[in-house]
């Protein structure tokens, strides 16, 4: 009995596994059926991707829209992230629509984009096809950041760096997210590492670690990088040797690039014939491309040349108008020379006391030459009434800055022959007077003024000296 209900027991076994067998070839014919399906509909979107991408290198840009709205809509996540970028900014013939365009990348996001998660958090920092939302953007950043983006990662250590969208500032975790894309190959990481390192930002100063990164990026094509390596390449910076047509060269690859800055840099090395052969011409020519751009310091600089008919004719009434646009962006320089227009009345009417105001602001944000016109201003009682005390303590202010007619004042004052103190000058403005900001080099030589120019100014000297108010300082 015993035998024969085992016997029994085993066909049931067998039939059972049989059964399971059968099954289970039956289900995997059903999964390399599946699978074929998918691979066929890949290789259909990346077909659509690839001809989308041959229209748009054609110009077709309708034709290249359509199969890729075609790729996406058959959840090919490349095709969702170019699609979305097609809604968000528009194209020839076809009109934008960003929010439909975030709708896409969040679908993109879903499916694993982390590229898709950059996007994000850029349209969130602007505003576009969402509400502006910094807190939003860092944290779609940091999605995209610890899925692998670069350039998330890149936007992470910036916001680190600037204490952006709440985070609080801190160097140490923005260094680690650049060297983090800076591995991956990201150029503008690579230039951030170097101005950590240039500024000992998150990580010791190391001005030869700093060239390193900066050099890497700028072969990459980095535009800033160019102009990181145009300025120490004014100097020595890293232990190399100072090489101006080697700058010239950087500034020329960052102004190719429409990088306002190095078009104003490669004008200060056409107006002193370092590195280049001097020119002129070329020189306010670059000032131009970049003041245009709105860099302050080329308005300056172009206005300079417009002062003294360096490369340009002279107008002094031009000279003015661009002063007064970088000086109403808070240009140091600019205020000052607008002042000496605005107290001569070149180019501009005269008003002694609009002048005053000009030289005060131009003497807080720390300029020297008019810290002493400011202080000549209070001691002559010119635009304002008499401080003579307040006018000293200007002038002692840029002596210990190292202004030397400062220092000179400054005894003239102490000294019982103290002689009458001199009105404002309308001597020829230096081209390049501003020394460019950190890592720069030498400043070229100034433009020299034209004699035309230079009579013109005697003329308007004599006519300030008639009239102005003049006293012994005390």
């Amino acid at each position: 009995m015993w035998m024969i209900e085992s016997r029994r027991w085993g066909w049931c076994v067998l039939l059972g596994m049989m059964l399971l067998g059968a099954c289970g070839n039956n289900e995997s014919e059903g999964q390399k059926e599946q699978k074929i399906e998918q691979d066929m509909k890949e290789q259909e979107n990346q077909r659509l991707f690839e001809e989308a991408q041959a229209a748009w290198r054609e110009g077709r840009s309708q034709e290249g829209a359509d199969l890729m709205q075609r790729a996406a809509q058959q959840g090919d996540v490349r095709a969702m992230e170019a699609w979305a970028q097609i809604l968000l900014n528009g194209a020839p013939g076809i009109p934008g629509n960003a929010g439909e365009g975030v709708t896409w990348l969040h679908k993109a996001a879903d499916a694993g984009s982390s590229a898709a998660l950059a996007a994000l958090g850029d349209c969130a920092d602007r505003g576009v096809g969402m509400e502006k939302d910094p807190r939003q953007a860092v944290t779609y950043y940091r999605q995209g950041a610890e899925a692998g983006s670069v350039r998330a990662q890149v936007m992470l250590g910036l916001a680190y760096r600037d204490g952006y969208g709440g985070l609080p500032k801190d160097f140490e975790l923005s260094y680690r997210w650049m060297l983090r894309a800076a591995e991956k190959g990201s150029a503008d990481a690579c230039y951030y590492l170097a101005e950590c390192y240039d500024a000992g930002l998150g990580v010791k100063a190391d001005q030869a670690v700093a060239l390193t990164h900066a050099l890497r990026a700028a072969d990459m094509g980095q535009p800033m990088a160019c102009v990181f390596m145009g300025k120490a390449s004014l100097r020595s910076y890293g232990g190399q040797a100072r090489d101006d047509a080697r700058a010239a060269a950087y500034f020329r690859r960052a102004a190719a690039a429409g990088v306002p800055e190095a078009l104003c840099l490669l004008g200060k090395l056409y107006a002193g014939g370092n590195g280049v052969e001097k020119d002129l011409k070329k020189a306010a020519d670059y000032f131009e491309q970049a003041a245009k751009k709105g860099d302050l310091e080329a308005m300056n600089c172009l206005a300079i040349c417009y002062d003294t008919g360096a490369g340009v004719e002279c107008k002094p009434a031009a000279a003015a108008e661009w002063w007064k646009r970088s000086a109403s962006r808070g240009h140091g320089a600019s205020l000052y020379y607008l002042g000496r227009c605005v107290e001569l009345g070149h180019g501009v009417q005269q008003d002694p006391a609009t002048a005053c105001k000009l030289y005060e602001c131009a003497a807080v944000r720390g300029n020297t030459d008019a810290m002493v016109a400011y202080g000549r201003c209070l001691i002559n009682g010119i635009g304002v009434g008499r401080q003579d005390q307040a006018g000293l303590e200007w002038w002692k202010r840029a002596a210990a800055a190292g202004h030397t007619e400062a220092a000179k004042l400054v005894a003239a004052a102490a000294s019982p022959e103290a002689s009458d103190v001199a009105v404002a000058e309308d001597e020829p403005a230096p081209v390049a007077e501003e020394q460019p900001e950190a890592s720069a080099a030498k400043k070229p030589e100034a433009a020299k003024k034209p004699e035309a120019a230079k009579k013109q100014s005697a003329r308007r000297k004599q006519a300030a000296s008639t009239g102005s108010k003049r006293s012994k300082a005390s």
